[in-house]
């Protein structure tokens, strides 16, 4: 097989790999919805919409091992192969992409996701088998890349990536402009997905729903210190008739029962929002589907939460995370316990299901804080909870405050594969050990979950097929914490 800049025409032939998350153990769990990828569903998008062959590789979706991959590899035998990952899969891509080089020495392997576009530069360095990356909202880059490609030009100068030259050196390009006309981009490829083998969200019976996502906007204004914002600080919102389109297509290429919006405030601008809610219910797509999203409890109001119920809205997801004011104001949430406690309320009254998440472990956070913010989720009494350890992942102020040994933070790993904010061991506080952290963690659930009325929503939500690693997890910390105290270290 050619290099590709040694191939100047045809049609080029690109696999997008999601990499599987089952080839180490410390690993992220959580919700048991397993969803497209709304991310690699635009950048193939774009890929194609250049002119490229493409093929999706969901290995997590349809169970696959490395072998299964390096067979479809071997079937298609792309010119491109592109990855994707968030911090804790680099590794599990990582061993793809060499073994897709091993087995085609000319193929040209990319990097893209959050991880890549946090830290562009330290990646290639740390994963010499990658030839670039691509960082930030991706779309036009891939579309540039591909298109040199058929012109047989080069790439290393492509906005938005950062390359490895023919002697090893690593270039960054610079960041390319975020899209202002989300109308002008293709709509996701969701044709070349597994869509029989994703699972939905907030369910009982969570197979048996026919899941898609969809994001109306992107960007968030706001700055919570734990949060990359990999599609920036400024809000950019899709049309009604755009986001409209894109619903006509789905419902009748792909009959989704769910749809899960990405938005990270859908509710921003209450004119669209209350717009988009009065056409759903106009086509009658309230009747067949439901859908999904997150909002802020600041933005919350009765009226509002009252159409997205008729329109179709089963479940809203708030990010409350501390119970102490003084946590909310140190890590920039900004909002007020009480408007928490409101939104609750108005979700619960307008017949919605309210989703809550709370983090431990955040800087400043003692064990008296963190008590309170167990104790407040269980007074605001949402439908469901999720509980998550603070994580420095790269690029946030989290992760600069605790390289830097700020508000009270202790980095215990660069190990990526730690990351993770239910089972990981990458940080604790200088007053509270991560034993404790994650004694404090499954406190949470057990106080939330473990009354009257409550335990049956856990299985709506959580993966109880998870619970053993994360039993492994808790044991090995355990383990771990105790031959510290000793002296000695486990064989």
């Amino acid at each position: 097989m050619k290099d590709i800049r040694d191939t100047t025409s045809g049609e080029p032939r690109v696999m997008v790999v999601i990499p599987p998350t089952r080839l180490h153990r410390n690993r992220d769990i959580g919700f048991k919805e397993l969803l497209p990828h709304i991310g690699v569903a635009y950048v193939s998008a774009a890929f194609e919409a250049a002119g490229a062959c493409v093929q999706i590789v969901d290995s997590v979706a349809e169970r696959l091992d490395l072998d299964a991959i390096m067979s479809r590899f071997r079937a298609f035998r792309p010119h491109i192969l592109g990855l994707t990952a968030s911090t804790y899969q680099v590794h599990e891509a990582d061993g793809v992409a060499r073994a897709a080089r091993s087995a085609d020495p000319h193929v040209h392997i990319m990097l893209g996701g959050y991880h890549v576009s946090a830290l562009p530069q330290r990646t290639l360095e740390e994963f010499p088998v990658y030839d670039a990356a691509m960082y930030g909202e991706a779309e036009a880059t891939a579309m540039e890349y591909v298109e040199k490609w058929r012109r047989g030009e080069a790439v290393e100068d492509v906005a938005g990536t950062a390359v490895r030259g023919a002697d090893g050196a690593i270039t960054v390009n610079p960041p390319r402009e975020a899209p202002q006309d989300l109308d002008a981009l293709p709509f996701p490829a969701f044709h070349l997905m597994p869509l029989d083998r994703y699972r939905g969200f907030y369910s009982m019976h969570a197979s048996h729903e026919h899941p898609l996502t969809m994001c109306t906007a992107r960007g968030c204004p706001y700055h919570c210190i734990f949060c990359f914002k990999s599609t920036g600080s400024r809000y950019r919102m899709r049309s009604v008739d755009d986001v409209m389109q894109e619903m006509d297509r789905s419902m009748e290429r792909f009959h989704p029962t769910q749809i899960v919006f990405t938005d990270e405030i859908f509710t921003f601008d209450k004119e669209r929002t209350k717009a988009f809610c009065e056409r759903m219910i106009s086509k009658g797509y309230h009747e067949c589907l439901h859908w999904i999203c997150q909002d802020r409890v600041d933005l919350a109001d009765f009226e509002t939460l009252k159409l997205m119920k008729r329109a179709g809205c089963t479940t809203v997801s708030y990010g409350i995370e501390s119970g102490s004011q003084e946590i909310i104001r140190s890590i920039r949430k900004n909002f007020k316990l009480e408007q928490a406690r409101e939104a609750i309320n108005m979700t619960k009254q307008a017949g919605i299901w309210a989703d809550t998440n709370f983090i431990i472990g955040h800087p400043g956070d003692t064990p008296d804080t963190v008590r309170e913010t167990i104790d407040f989720a269980i007074s605001l009494d949402p439908d469901s909870t999720s509980f998550a350890i603070l994580c420095p992942f790269p690029g946030t102020e989290v992760a600069r405050m605790a390289a830097a040994g700020e508000g009270g933070l202790r980095l215990l790993s660069e190990d990526w594969t730690t990351y993770g904010k239910q089972v990981g061991e990458a940080l604790e506080l200088e007053n509270i050990s991560r034993p404790v952290l994650e004694r404090f963690h499954r406190l949470a659930y057990m106080r939330f979950y473990l009354r009257r009325g409550k335990w049956l929503s856990l299985f709506r939500v959580v993966n109880l097929g998870a619970i053993p690693i994360y039993a492994w997890h808790t044991a090995s910390v355990l383990i771990k914490s105790l031959f510290a105290r000793t002296g000695h270290k486990p064989t």
